[in-house]
């Protein structure tokens, strides 16, 4: 479905109502509305509503059904990749394999936050972490579309050599500042 050009211009004025998200003209003091001008208030996609709906029917429209199945599938690719291998060393536990995106991992010797920040000294690399029923966890998400296995695989080399050298303390030099 298109938009109709004339909701949007306002030109069709007597076939669309007022916005039912607002208050009627007489409640708002000092507003004189005259009925031969169109009220661009009353004709936004969701009025002062965060316009989600457009956000994802306009990128579905142009790009098409098959162009987000296709980036979704890659990226669930991605993931599962990334968990194979991350599994297959002994140092680090991974919960569950990924249903999505994100994939969450830790240190078995505990030591989250400091495998992190080794992690992040790199600058190559940024992850998040979380706390899943009262435990530290690392998440490595691979959502954006600009991920590629080239940024995976850099980023899965950043992983391991971090945990390689998980046990030996972080020189001051070395300690990320932001």
């Amino acid at each position: 479905m298109t938009p109709d050009p004339a909701w949007i211009t306002g030109a069709d004025r007597g076939a669309h109502h007022p916005s039912p998200h607002r208050p009627p003209r007489r409640s708002l003091p000092g507003h004189s509305h005259d009925p031969d001008r169109p009220d661009y208030a009353d004709r936004g996609m969701e009025l002062t509503r965060e316009c989600r709906a457009l956000r994802l029917w306009l990128p579905l429209f142009v790009h098409g059904l098959d162009a987000f199945t296709s980036t979704l599938d890659e990226r669930l690719d991605l993931a599962g990749h990334a968990h194979t291998d991350l599994a297959a060393d002994p140092l680090l536990e991974l919960p569950w394999f990924p249903a999505l995106s994100t994939v969450v991992l830790r240190p078995r010797d505990g030591g989250t936050a400091a495998l992190l920040d080794r992690i992040h000294s790199t600058s190559a690399v940024r992850l998040s972490a979380t706390r899943i029923a009262g435990r530290d966890w690392i998440r490595l998400c691979v959502f954006s579309h600009h991920t590629t296995r080239d940024h995976l695989r850099d980023a899965l080399a950043v992983i391991h050599t971090a945990v390689r050298n998980h046990a030996r303390p972080l020189r001051p030099q070395q300690i990320p500042t932001g």
